[in-house]
C-alpha cells in the first residue's frame, strides 16, 4: 500500500498535515508559496520554488514562473491552462509546444486530447458565451442575496459575503470571504448590472467588493490576506471608490450612546466584568484614505488583561501598535470589517504579539468601533490535533 504523502504546514505554533493528493495547483508569492486545493482551501508555506517542487512530487508540472499544476487536473492548454474545477492559469506561449509534450507524456495521451476542439473547442466556447449572454436569466439579485442557478440548483450568496468575480471565457468565477468558489454563466456586463456600485472593475475582467478591499499598493491587498493583480490606470479611480464607500458608511453610524470614559464603558459592559471570558471594545484609527491603520482599546476586563499579559491599566486608552510594535495586519483588516460595514466576524491565528494562538468573534458596537471576545485557542478542543 503506498504511503500517503503530506506537507505539514504552520498554523501559529502548531503544525498541521495536509494531503498532497488534494493539492491541484501552487503559485509561488516572493519567499511563500500558496497551494491552492481541491476544497477551495489554500494553504501559504514558506518554501523556494525547489523545495516547492520536491514537496509537490513528480505528479505537477510547471506552466509558467512559479507556477506548477497537477496533470490530471489540466483539462485544456490554449491561450492559458484550463483546470477541470474552472479557473484557468497563465502560460508562457513560447513554451506551450514543449509543456503540451510533457503533459502527453505524463498522461499517455495525444495533443489532440488536450489542446484545440477535443475539449470545450470552438463549438462550446460558443455555446457558452450564449449562454453568458443570458446571463441573467440564471441569476438574479433578490435583497441582499445573489441568486444564481447550477444546474437544477438554485444558490443564494449574500452580497456582502462576496470578495471578488473573475469573468473568464462567459463564465464567472465568484469568490466568497467563506473561501467557497461558485462558477456561473454571466457576462462582466450583467454583473455590474445586477452588484451596482457596491463593486469596482479593476481591469483583467476583475469586480471587486469595497468591502473586501484593505489596501491599494503595488496589488489590491484583501480582508481576507489574499492579493489581487490590477491595472494601475485605475488605481486613483479605486483609491477614490473605497475612500468614498467607506466615508458613506462611517457617516451613516449615529454617534449617539458611546461612553464617555472608562466607567461609563464598565457600566454599559458591566455583563464582562462578571465573567471569566476576555472582552474589549476598541476604536479603529484611520488615515486620510479612511484606511484602518491602528486600533485603541476602550474598554477591556481582567480576563482580556491576563490574556494580553498586560495590566488593565496599560490597555485602556492605549492604542494597540503603542503596545505591540509587531502588530500582525490580519486583525486590523478582520476589525476593519466589522466597523466598516457592520460585518460580525470570526477569525483564529496564531497571534505573534503574545505569542499565543486566538479565536477572536467581533462585531459592531458603537460608531468606529466593535467589540472582541477573545479565546486562546489551545484551550479550545476544537483546536486541539486528534
Amino acid at each position: 500500500m503506498e504511503e500517503k504523502k503530506t506537507i505539514l504546514v504552520h498554523y501559529g505554533k502548531k503544525m498541521v498535515e495536509v494531503d498532497v493528493d488534494n493539492a491541484i495547483y501552487a503559485v509561488m508569492d516572493r519567499n511563500y508559496a500558496q497551494i491552492h486545493m481541491s476544497e477551495t482551501e489554500i494553504h501559504r508555506i514558506r518554501a523556494t520554488f525547489p523545495e516547492l517542487q520536491q514537496l509537490l512530487g513528480p505528479d505537477f508540472v510547471q506552466v509558467k514562473r512559479g507556477c506548477l499544476v497537477r496533470v490530471s487536473e489540466i483539462q485544456q492548454i490554449s491561450d492559458r491552462v484550463y483546470l477541470k474545477n474552472g479557473e484557468s492559469l497563465p502560460l508562457v506561449m513560447l513554451q506551450k509546444k514543449e509543456l503540451v509534450e510533457q503533459v502527453c507524456a505524463m498522461r499517455g495521451c495525444t495533443a489532440k486530447e488536450i489542446v484545440g476542439k477535443t475539449i470545450r473547442g470552438v463549438a462550446v466556447e460558443r455555446e457558452a458565451q450564449e449562454d453568458a449572454d443570458q446571463g441573467e436569466q440564471t441569476m438574479q439579485t433578490q435583497g441582499d442575496s445573489l441568486v444564481i442557478v447550477v444546474g437544477r440548483r438554485e444558490i443564494r450568496i449574500p452580497v456582502d459575503t462576496i470578495l471578488y468575480i473573475q469573468v473568464e471565457k462567459g463564465f464567472g468565477h465568484i469568490h466568497t470571504s467563506s473561501g467557497e468558489h461558485y462558477r456561473v454563466r454571466t457576462t462582466h456586463c450583467a454583473l455590474q448590472r445586477l452588484l451596482g456600485d457596491r463593486f469596482i472593475f479593476i481591469g483583467y475582467n476583475c469586480l471587486v467588493s469595497a468591502m473586501a478591499i484593505h489596501t491599494v499598493g503595488e496589488k489590491l491587498l484583501l480582508c481576507n490576506g489574499e492579493e489581487l493583480e490590477y491595472s494601475q490606470r485605475r488605481k486613483a479611480q479605486i483609491l477614490r471608490f473605497v475612500k468614498e464607500r467607506k466615508r458613506l458608511f462611517i457617516d451613516s453610524l449615529p454617534e449617539d450612546g458611546i461612553p464617555k470614559s472608562f466607567q461609563e464603558y464598565r457600566d454599559y459592559y458591566r455583563f464582562f466584568e462578571r465573567v471569566d471570558l476576555a472582552f474589549a471594545d476598541i476604536e479603529m484609527v484611520f488615515n486620510e484614505n479612511r484606511q484602518a491603520v491602528d486600533w485603541i482599546f476602550r474598554y477591556g476586563n481582567e480576563a482580556l488583561a491576563r490574556l494580553e499579559k498586560l495590566p488593565l491599566k496599560s490597555l485602556i486608552g492605549s492604542s494597540f501598535g503603542s503596545l505591540f510594535s509587531n502588530m500582525d495586519a490580519k486583525w486590523l483588516r478582520c476589525y476593519e470589517q466589522s466597523v466598516l460595514y457592520g460585518k460580525a466576524q470570526e477569525i483564529a491565528d496564531y497571534s505573534p504579539e503574545i505569542d499565543t494562538n486566538l479565536k477572536v468573534i467581533c462585531f459592531p458596537t458603537f460608531k468606529g468601533h466593535c467589540g472582541c471576545i477573545l479565546f486562546n485557542a489551545d484551550e479550545l478542543t476544537e483546536w486541539k490535533k486528534p
